[in-house]
């Protein structure tokens, strides 16, 4: 029973710091800052896990992003701490995100450099399914509560 814990424990660590290191390595710092350059395989994978831990688009996590920077704290922005509140803000991030990511023409406007690709139309735009895949192969994995 203990080691069951120990590997629900350790697969929720696993699975959250992948997602985290996917988010600020590969959306925030090489897709919407273009700061580094990812291998092909990495940024597959960090496609891969996003998608089957959040259902998100890349290129609307960046245009949102983008468009943060654009009108940083002022009128525009999609997530201000300043004009939302910071506790809205933090807890209630995703509704801002996918509010913003609804809007017609975000993608064109903030991230006309990621152009989507086969994997994109095939696998990675279907977000709630990637999502739903996701929780059931830890459903899988490590039984129907922890996962």
């Amino acid at each position: 029973m203990l080691i069951y814990a120990v590997l629900v424990v350790a697969a929720a660590i696993l699975m959250t710091q992948a997602t985290v290191l996917a988010t600020t390595i590969y959306l925030h710092r090489a897709l919407a800052h273009r700061a580094l350059v990812v291998h092909p395989l990495l940024d597959w994978f960090f496609r891969l896990v996003l998608w089957l831990s959040t259902g998100m688009r890349r290129q609307e996590w960046v245009a949102v992003h983008r468009k943060h920077h654009t009108f940083t704290d002022r009128e525009g922005d999609p997530h201000s701490p300043l004009l939302f509140g910071f506790w809205k803000v933090q807890l209630f991030n995703v509704y801002y995100y996918a509010r913003e990511a609804m809007a017609p023409d975000i993608v064109r406007k903030f991230a006309p450099d990621l152009v989507e690709d086969r994997w994109d139309r095939y696998v990675f735009s279907w977000g709630w399914s990637g999502l739903f895949l996701g929780t059931s192969i830890l459903c899988l994995l490590l039984g129907f509560w922890p996962g």
